[in-house]
């Protein structure tokens, strides 16, 4: 019994299909990669601020007020209200709550992120 070889029209409909799957992955890989990065950049800004000499006796406020310009540098827009501050014990804990909507032309994803740091 023999099987029957797709047609040529076929097989180039196929290819077609998959060249789109793959453009779209890549698309939506680029699309995403962004905000990730942007994200690891505002971890490292947090790590930097918390490694300043006087971070210990710094007030919550202007903890919070540095990480929101490190944000600024960085090109991010955060808002006071999403960077926690917490001073327990000798040590300072920082952690910014956000979300970057990403829109694709059918759809749109909300990324969460929470990077945080603290001091040693």
């Amino acid at each position: 019994m023999e099987t029957a070889s797709p047609s040529p029209t076929a097989q180039k409909v196929r290819l077609a299909v998959a060249i789109l799957v793959f453009a779209a992955l890549v698309g939506s890989l680029f699309m995403m990669v962004p905000p990730y990065l942007d994200n690891l950049r505002l971890q490292r800004g947090i790590k930097s601020v918390l490694s300043r000499p006087d971070i210990l006796t710094a007030t919550e406020d202007s903890i919070r007020n540095a990480v929101a310009e490190r944000a600024v540098q960085d090109g991010m827009s955060i808002n006071r209200s999403q960077i926690r501050v917490e001073k327990v014990a000798g040590l300072v804990r920082v952690e910014v709550i956000y979300t970057v909507r990403v829109e694709f032309p059918l759809y749109s994803v909300d990324l969460h992120f929470r990077p945080s740091a603290a001091s040693r």
